[in-house]
């Protein structure tokens, strides 16, 4: 389990910084979770009480094991996202398991062959397209699939050319139903493919632009458009389901409120009136605390150090005492 710290320098400058890896060989209940997190939060002595927030991807474990330890929580955008397209691709999986397949086979064909490279090389010149080179996706990112896809779809004529002349892998040229798949899912995908580097960013805050990118997701990039197929309305329409339920919660939803308040880019522009009255006079009440328990550490401080001062004077004083 590795452990990521987020925090603000003196002059405003967001650091981040791996703390440890730390191998955990026992079952990864929620119990044994929450240990190790308390633990490591200990061990590098961070106050419990300091921190904002904790993000995860969705495992039950991990998040069972944050609320019983009562930290704030907030799901990964890009897990989320990740689940989206997943549950979206499942709208008509016999269709879209063949044909990302289908485009899975093939880009490991050529990869596998210097050979198959090097007549693609040769037939991308021929065909005046770009001399990319194909891109195999990889399961726990769902940005490789829209860039496997999206690649295959461009150097089409080229892989045509080169399968077109083998007769041993002549059957893994795409039928003209697959590549009508592929291009339902990469208009369905397309618009969302920079989200995922964007909101998972570590030199400046994303968590503001959630809610404002979610709006922007669901009103324009993923909303059913009158040039697209059933198959992309679909799988539209299951991803902004699936993103709607992962930030419904009410936590989150406050979570997500506040950070978009503090924003100067957005100061909950997208709220309702009454919403953003709450929310600021929270976050008033909050900074009102948080002044009061620093008076109060301050103040203990102080009365700290008068004692020592205080001590220290009585025992230079003391009849026979040595230094």
């Amino acid at each position: 389990m590795s452990l990521t710290l987020h925090y603000i320098t003196d002059d405003w400058t967001l650091q981040s910084k791996c703390l440890e890896t730390r191998y955990i060989p026992d079952n990864h209940t929620a119990n044994i979770l929450a240990e190790n997190l308390q633990s490591a939060l200990a061990d590098w002595a961070l106050e419990e009480s300091k921190l904002a927030c904790i993000t995860t991807d969705n495992g039950a474990n991990i998040v069972a094991a944050i609320r019983q330890l009562g930290w704030p929580w907030l799901n990964c955008f890009g897990h989320n996202l990740h689940l989206a397209v997943s549950h979206g691709l499942d709208s008509d999986k016999d269709r879209t398991a063949r044909a990302m397949g289908v485009c899975r086979n093939l880009v490991n064909t050529f990869n596998l062959s210097w050979l198959k490279k090097r007549d693609l090389r040769k037939a991308q010149t021929e065909a005046n397209l770009p001399q990319h080179s194909l891109i195999l996706d990889v399961a726990t990112r769902w940005g490789t699939k829209q860039k496997m896809i999206d690649r295959v779809l461009e150097q089409l004529p080229a892989i045509r050319r080169v399968l077109v002349e083998d007769r041993k892998h002549g059957h893994l040229n795409p039928t003209w139903q697959d590549v009508s798949v592929l291009e339902s899912i990469n208009a369905a995908m397309k618009p969302v493919a920079d989200f995922t580097d964007v909101l998972s960013a570590e030199k400046h805050v994303t968590v503001s632009s959630v809610k404002p990118v979610l709006e922007l997701l669901k009103g324009e990039l993923v909303s059913p458009g009158p040039d697209d197929t059933e198959l992309t309305e679909n799988i539209k329409s299951n991803m902004c389901r699936v993103l709607a339920q992962k930030y419904r919660p009410p936590n989150i939803q406050l979570l997500l409120t506040k950070a978009t308040v503090l924003d100067p880019r957005y100061r909950g522009s997208m709220e309702d009136a009454e919403v953003l009255d709450d929310v600021r006079q929270q976050l008033v009440q909050e900074l009102l605390d948080m002044k009061e328990q620093q008076g109060s550490r301050e103040g203990a401080s102080s009365e700290e150090s008068c004692s020592k001062a205080a001590g220290g004077n009585l025992h230079q004083h003391l009849p026979g005492r040595r230094g």
